[in-house]
């Protein structure tokens, strides 16, 4: 199991809930909502993001935005933050080889 402990070491980000820890059949799942450990995010500046009060964590909601990440039996397999270049890896291929 993918303890909060082990998590925290493992990555640079701060815990901010586990919402999901289910064992199936074949594997561990685990998902947890996040905060980055950098660039100043704290759990006090996210908290500010969310409200209307005009500061600036209000007006730039997505640079203090939460993560959601996917692991299966501990190894990470989604990142919400990771999806563009996830993404990415899979469209410029095809778009390369397109005729036009």
């Amino acid at each position: 199991e993918l303890t909060n402990d082990i998590y925290a070491a493992k990555n640079d980000f701060i815990i901010k809930n586990r919402l999901v820890s289910l064992k199936t059949k074949f594997q561990q799942v685990d998902i947890f909502k996040t905060l980055p450990d950098f660039h100043g995010i704290t759990h006090k500046t996210h908290v500010k993001s969310l409200s209307n009060d005009g500061s600036y964590e209000s007006r730039n909601k997505e640079l203090f935005m939460a993560n959601k990440e996917v692991y299966l039996d501990g190894d990470v397999q989604s990142s919400s933050y990771g999806e563009v270049q996830y993404h990415e890896a899979l469209v410029h291929p095809a778009m390369i080889t397109h005729p036009n």
